[in-house]
């Protein structure tokens, strides 16, 4: 059988200051690519770079005792990799899931990370684990798919994996050149190692802005970044079509004449564009046709937000403005293409002793509103019940310049909402929308009923509207201490965080375990006693983990 004892002998560099990134220059192949079989035999490999130096993933100065080497090499479509994982326990080798895009990081694998950005801000990963199922996501987008090909052989003391990565169904910017950003990655458990080419001191494999330096890249960018472009230009058109057939009804309303010369004018570029990516142009023309070709597709996206707000802009009428009422569970931005329908009251629902709020959107149709304050009255129930004025706070949504936004965040660099401050006088910008937060508290002792008042906006440049305010109060009070039980969950092999919960004998690698825990109220027993996920282990159970090391 073969082996891969070569790695037990690569010797790991001194620790690697993280402020110096690593690099990498990756030949082009001068024969065939390889053969996608896990077999490393290819003359391709002979001429290929090669990575070695892992560091533990938080620990930048500690090796990992089971040793990754990577050779890479590129053509003009694609970059190949070849990893070699040394493993001295392979009968613990963690490998079951089989279907593609299935959550590969909770078993033994490795990971690229590549970017065709300077800055690595937007980057591709791939995963595959020791049976050679990929797994493939933008970002952490798992819905983004490629033609990737992986392929992977096991031996006596570790196991092997070619991996093929095209590089023609990756966005490319226009200024793409051979100066990519790259990491590689592996999970071990075994011995419960994860290890990195690019040092990285935190607890995520995701760090964009420490991936290393891949140099040397020469695809033919040119030939992709027309393709790219004329898909894109493409795409826009058809979006633009549907946009002018939108705007249509809404004519005689001078936004919808603007949307409708808008339409056509950029339709009539759309097609100068495509015609000029079809002629043949030097490499500066062509960086310059692809910037053209992005920038409709911004200008796109911007009169989609007009399309999309033209009914609110029709039902606004000489207001000028609009008011709908979302959900509190949403965080809305200002420029966010805010659509929801014109609502015609505010309502909450609550019990007695409970605070409950409502998100009330603001949206201009026509102009931009100065000076809004907001106001409220006191809510009148049955038989003279009240909710006073003092219980109900109107307060204004805020927003925090986000500069730079995690991998999972539901919304990007920019004004993000977050605090609730003051509702004193606000503007909202004629092309924005602005939240303010009513929050209505009910009295431990509050009867049941409905309870009505109203809800005021009053813009400076605009005619006030009074809008009603319901709150239904229900004919119960919550308890002053919380009765919700939460099971808290160990998983991710806790026996290496919690040596005291070690799974025993007979109990998968993926053990998990629970208990009921959460405010002891008034002394009561844990009556849900505890759990042991053993029993209900499966994949799904699997898929529902989250483990965040490595992630």
């Amino acid at each position: 059988m073969r082996t891969v004892s070569c790695l037990l002998a690569t010797v790991l560099p001194a620790a690697i200051c993280l402020a110096d990134a690593p690099e990498v220059r990756v030949p082009s192949l001068s024969g065939p690519p390889p053969v996608i079989d896990g077999a490393l035999d290819d003359d391709a490999w002979a001429e290929a770079a090669a990575i070695n130096g892992f560091t533990l993933l938080g620990e930048p100065d500690s090796a990992p005792t089971q040793r990754t080497r990577v050779r890479l090499v590129h053509g003009s479509k694609a970059l190949y990799a070849a990893f070699e994982c040394a493993e001295a326990s392979m009968d613990e080798l963690v490998a079951e899931l089989t279907e593609r895009d299935a959550p590969v990081w909770l078993e033994d694998c490795v990971e690229v990370f590549i970017s065709p950005r300077h800055d690595g801000e937007e980057y591709y990963h791939l995963l595959v684990n020791a049976l050679g199922t990929i797994r493939d996501e933008r970002g952490r987008d798992e819905a983004w798919d490629c033609q990737a090909r992986a392929a992977v052989a096991q031996a006596e003391d570790g196991w092997t994996v070619e991996l093929l990565i095209p590089i023609e169904e990756m966005q490319l910017p226009w200024d793409v050149d051979g100066h990519w950003r790259l990491n590689i990655t592996r999970n071990e458990f075994p011995h419960r190692e994860l290890s990195t080419w690019a040092p990285i001191e935190g607890a995520s494999f995701h760090e964009p802005g420490l991936l290393g330096h891949l140099r040397g890249f020469e695809a033919d960018f040119g030939r992709l970044l027309r393709l790219q472009a004329l898909e894109q230009i493409g795409d826009t058109r058809r979006d633009l079509s549907a946009l002018h057939a939108t705007a249509l009804p809404y004519e005689g309303i001078a936004q919808g004449r603007v949307a409708l010369g808008r339409s056509k004018r950029l339709m009539d570029e759309a097609d100068r564009l495509a015609g000029g990516l079809r002629a043949e142009a030097d490499p500066e023309q062509l960086r310059q046709q692809v910037r053209d070709a992005a920038a409709l597709a911004d200008q796109t996206e911007s009169l989609g937000r007009l399309v999309a707000r033209l009914p609110l802009i029709e039902a606004a009428g000489e207001r000028g403005y609009v008011i709908s009422q979302a959900s509190t569970m949403a965080k809305i931005a200002p420029t966010a293409d805010f659509t929801g329908d014109p609502t015609e009251s505010v309502e909450v629902s609550l019990a007695a002793g409970e605070h409950e709020a409502a998100q009330v959107v603001i949206i201009p149709a026509n102009r931009t509103l100065e000076g809004v304050a907001v106001s409220t009255t006191e809510l009148r129930g049955p038989d003279g019940a009240t909710i006073p004025s003092e219980c109900i706070t109107v307060r204004r949504v805020g927003y925090v310049d986000v500069t730079r936004s995690t991998s999972r965040a539901p919304l990007g660099p920019g004004l993000v909402p977050d605090p609730l401050v003051a509702a004193g006088p606000f503007g909202v910008p004629g092309d924005e929308v602005r939240s303010i937060w009513v929050d209505v508290y009910a009295a431990a002792d509050q009867p049941e009923g409905v309870y009505r008042g109203a809800l005021t906006i009053r813009p400076a440049n605009a005619e006030a509207r009074d809008v009603p305010l319901v709150a239904r109060v229900w004919d119960f009070a919550l308890p002053r201490a919380s009765w919700l039980r939460t099971s808290y969950g160990l998983g991710f092999d806790v026996s290496a965080f919690y040596p005291e919960v070690t799974p025993g004998p007979g109990h998968p690698r993926w053990w998990s375990a629970g208990t009921w825990s959460g405010a002891d109220v008034e002394g009561r027993p844990n009556y849900f006693g505890e759990i042991d996920a053993t029993s209900a282990f499966d994949t799904e159970v699997k898929h529902r983990a989250d483990p965040q090391a490595g992630r």
